[in-house]
C-alpha cells in the first residue's frame, strides 16, 4: 500500500541529533458492549513485541526504539445502529458538504464505536488501531454500504481513462526474490480495460487503482469531508487481489497516516515495529524491505468486510489474501470479477475456479492523510521568508563572511581537522611548526587559528538563527500553505436537491435587480471552502469551488499558482472590505456553516446619504462588491429569512422539551 501522493524515496544521509520517543499508551482494547472474556480468534494473532520475532529470524531488541502496542476495538453494535461511511459524508443542515463536521462524521463512522477524542488522545501517530466488526456479516456490510465495490472499480475502467502506471499498477510479489514485480507492460492498450484487470486477477496478480475518488461520487464526498476535517490533502487508492495467499507488494512503510477499509473478501495484514528512530513518523516513503530486514512483528490479523485498520506514518506492513470458501453474494458484490465483461466461453481451469465464486477476491480501500503536513514542512515554508525579514532588520546578518572562512574553517572535510586541532593544540606550543593533522603542511598555530575561526563562525550562525526564528512569519506561512491546499483540495458537492435549489435562486436573482443583496448569508462548506489572506494592498480570498475533481491529488504541478491572476480559485478585493470579509467567511463564528449572518449588520455595508465623506462611500462600495463576488463564486450562500426563523423556532422548541 503505497502513498497515493508520492512514491519517491528521498531518505537523506545527514542525521540530526536524536530525540527521545514518547512511550506507547497502556490502553490496548476497546469494546462497544459489556466486557466479556474474549475467545481466541484463529484469524487474529497479536504478537507481543518482546518475543524477539523479526521477520523470519531473530533480532536483538536492545537497540530498538520503544515499540507501539496495537489497539483493538470490537464493534458489537447491531447492524441497525451502524451508520455507513458513505451516508456519513452526505451533507445536512448541521453538517454542510466538505465541512469539518462532515469529516468528523465520516471518521466516526470508520472508527465506531471508538470515540474520536479517544482516538486522538491515545492512538493517533502512536499505535496501530484495528476495528473488528465480526458480530455478523450484516454489520460489516452496513459500514461500507454504498462506498465502493468491485462493480464500481470495473465501471471506472470502462468509462474513464485509467492508464497503466499513473492510473493502475498491476503487480505481483516474488517471495523467493523478496521483491515486487510490476506487470504494467503486458497490454496493447495505453489504458487499462476491464478485461485487462480481470486477466491480471486470473493470472494471480494484484492491482492498485490510484485516486478512484476523481470519478466516483461517494468517494468524492468522503474525501471532501475528510479534507475539511484535517485541513490537508486526503487521498484514496483501491487494491484488488486474487484469493489463496497472493501478495502484491513487498513490506514497506508510507509517508502518510492511512485508514485501511476492507470492502470485500479477506486479507491478512502483518505489521512490524520500527528498527530505528528515523522510521518513526517519516516524511518520505521507504524502499521495499526484505524479510530479514523487518522489525518486531506487532500484529498479524485477517481483515473481513467492514473492518478498519489504522496505521501511523512509518508503520512497516505487508498484506496477502487468504483462502476463503465464502459463499458468493454474502461477503462480496455479485460482480467481483466484472462478470458482465467476462468471456463466457473461457475454458481455462484456473479461470473457471475463480469465476465459480467459491474463492472471492479481496478489495480494500486506503484513505491517506497528513502527507507533508508536519511542523518540519511548516518551517520549510516559513524559514526562507524569515531569513529575508531578519536580514532586512538586522545589519549583522548582512555583513560579509570572513575572508577565507569557507576555504579553511568550514566544510565536512574540515570538521575532523578542527576537532583534532582543538584536542591537540597546546597554547604553550602554539608556535611549533609540526603539523597537527597527519599529512598536513600548516604549523600548529595555523590549525589553532582555523579552529578559533570555526568556533567563532558557529557562534555567529547560532545567533543569526535566533534572529531568524524571532522573525518567523507564522501567519503568512499558514496562509500560503492554506491557499495551496485550497487550490488543490476536492471541491465539495452538495446533494442534488440543494444544488437545484441554489440554481433556482441564482436564476431569480439574475432576472431581478443586480444591485439587490440578500438579507442573510453564510459561508459555504462550513467555512472550510475559502481562506482570507492579505497580499500587499489587497484582500485575497482563495477557495476550492473552482477545482476540478478529475485533477484532484495531481500535486502542485496541476494546481494553479496562488499569485496567478488566471487562478479560478482566487478573488482579489479591496483591503477596505477585509473586516466585512472576516464576518462573511465565518472567521469569528463558532458554527460558520450553520449560523446565518445578517448582511445589513456588516461593517460599512450602508452608505449614509447625508454624509459627504467620500472614503466612507468607497468603503461601502468595496464591501458590496466583495459580497457580490463571493456570492457569484459560491463562497458564501444566500439564506432565506424564513430559514433563519425556522432555526430559531427549532431551538426554542428544543429548549421547551428539555424543560
Amino acid at each position: 500500500m503505497k502513498s497515493p501522493h508520492s512514491k519517491t524515496n528521498k531518505t537523506k544521509k545527514e542525521k540530526a541529533p536524536k530525540t527521545p520517543l514518547r512511550a506507547p499508551h497502556a490502553a490496548t482494547a476497546w469494546s462497544s458492549g459489556e466486557e466479556e472474556e474474549e475467545e481466541e480468534d484463529p484469524d487474529l494473532r497479536h504478537h507481543e513485541h518482546a518475543n524477539g520475532r523479526c521477520g523470519s529470524g531473530e533480532h536483538d531488541h536492545h537497540d530498538l526504539p520503544q515499540q507501539p502496542v496495537p489497539f483493538f476495538v470490537d464493534d458489537d453494535r447491531p447492524a441497525s445502529l451502524v451508520i455507513s461511511v458513505a451516508k456519513a459524508a452526505l451533507a445536512s443542515t448541521s453538517t454542510p458538504a466538505g465541512s469539518e463536521a462532515a469529516g468528523a462524521a465520516v471518521l466516526s463512522a470508520l472508527l465506531a464505536p471508538l470515540p474520536l477524542r479517544a482516538f486522538f488522545d491515545t492512538c493517533f501517530e502512536e499505535q496501530p488501531v484495528l476495528v473488528r466488526r465480526h458480530a455478523n456479516k450484516k454489520q460489516g456490510r452496513a459500514v461500507v454500504e454504498g462506498l465502493f465495490g468491485s462493480s464500481d472499480l470495473f465501471d471506472l475502467l470502462q468509462n474513464h481513462g485509467y492508464p497503466f502506471g499513473t492510473g493502475v499498477d498491476v503487480v505481483k510479489f516474488d517471495p523467493q526474490a523478496g521483491v515486487r514485480r510490476t506487470l504494467n507492460s503486458n497490454s496493447d492498450s495505453p489504458f487499462v480495460r476491464p478485461s485487462d484487470l480481470r486477466d491480471a486477477l486470473l493470472g494471480r496478480a494484484s492491482a492498485r487503482i490510484l485516486h478512484p475518488q476523481r470519478h466516483h461520487a461517494p468517494l468524492r464526498s468522503v474525501v471532501a469531508a475528510l479534507e475539511g476535517f484535517w485541513g490537508c490533502a486526503v487521498g484514496t487508492n483501491a487494491y484488488i487481489s486474487p484469493p489463496l495467499g497472493h501478495q502484491g507488494f513487498a513490506p514497506h512503510y508510507d509517508d502518510v497516516d492511512v485508514f485501511i477499509v476492507q470492502l470485500c473478501g479477506r486479507k491478512r495484514w502483518r505489521v512490524f515495529g520500527p528498527k530505528t528512530e528515523e522510521e518513526v513518523l517519516p516524511r518520505w516513503p521507504s524502499d521495499d524491505f526484505r524479510e530479514e530486514e523487518l522489525g518486531p512483528l506487532l500484529l498479524d490479523a485477517v481483515l473481513r468486510r467492514g473492518d478498519v485498520l489504522y496505521l501511523p506514518r512509518g508503520t512497516v506492513h505487508c498484506a496477502a489474501t487468504v483462502g476463503d470458501e465464502a459463499e458468493r453474494g454474502e461477503d462480496d458484490d455479485d460482480d467481483a470479477y466484472g462478470e458482465e465483461e467476462k468471456n463466457e466461453e473461457e475454458d481455462d481451469d484456473d479461470k473457471e475456479d475463480l469465476d465459480g465464486g467459491a474463492m472471492l477476491p479481496s478489495l480494500h480501500l486506503t484513505v491517506s492523510v497528513c502527507q507533508r503536513s508536519t511542523w518540519a514542512d511548516f518551517l520549510a515554508v516559513a524559514l526562507p521568508r524569515a531569513v529575508e525579514l531578519a536580514a532586512a532588520s538586522n545589519v549583522e546578518l548582512r555583513r560579509s563572511l570572513p575572508r577565507g572562512l569557507l576555504v579553511s574553517s568550514l566544510g565536512v572535510a574540515r570538521e575532523d581537522a578542527a576537532e583534532r586541532a582543538e584536542e591537540e593544540v597546546d597554547d604553550d606550543d602554539a608556535g611549533e611548526e609540526t603539523p597537527v593533522v597527519p599529512g598536513g603542511t600548516a604549523p600548529r598555530s595555523e590549525y589553532a587559528r582555523r579552529a578559533r575561526n570555526r568556533a567563532h563562525a558557529l557562534e555567529v550562525i547560532r545567533q543569526a538563527a535566533q534572529a531568524v526564528v524571532a522573525a518567523l512569519p507564522v501567519d503568512a506561512a499558514a496562509d500560503r500553505i492554506g491557499a495551496d491546499f485550497l487550490l488543490s483540495r476536492m471541491r465539495p458537492t452538495a446533494p442534488l436537491e440543494e444544488t437545484e435549489k441554489k440554481e433556482k435562486q441564482n436564476k431569480q436573482k439574475t432576472s431581478s435587480s443586480t444591485s439587490s443583496l440578500p438579507a442573510f448569508s453564510r459561508p459555504a462548506c462550513g467555512g472550510t471552502a475559502a481562506r482570507l489572506c492579505v497580499e500587499g494592498d489587497s484582500a485575497v480570498v482563495y477557495h476550492c469551488l473552482a477545482n476540478e475533481s478529475e485533477a484532484h491529488a495531481e500535486g502542485s504541478a496541476a494546481a494553479p499558482s496562488p499569485s496567478s491572476n488566471t487562478c479560478g480559485g482566487r478573488i482579489e478585493l479591496s483591503l477596505e472590505a477585509a473586516p466585512a470579509l472576516e464576518l462573511l467567511l465565518g472567521v469569528h463564528s463558532a458554527r460558520p456553516g450553520v449560523d446565518a449572518i445578517r448582511v445589513s449588520d456588516l461593517p460599512d455595508i450602508d452608505e449614509d446619504e447625508g454624509d459627504d465623506d467620500e472614503d466612507q462611500g468607497e468603503t461601502a462600495a468595496a464591501v458590496r462588491e466583495a459580497l457580490t463576488a463571493l456570492l457569484e463564486a459560491g463562497v458564501v450562500e444566500e439564506v432565506e429569512e424564513r430559514e433563519e426563523g425556522e432555526e430559531r423556532r427549532t431551538k426554542k422548541k428544543k429548549k421547551k422539551q428539555k424543560k
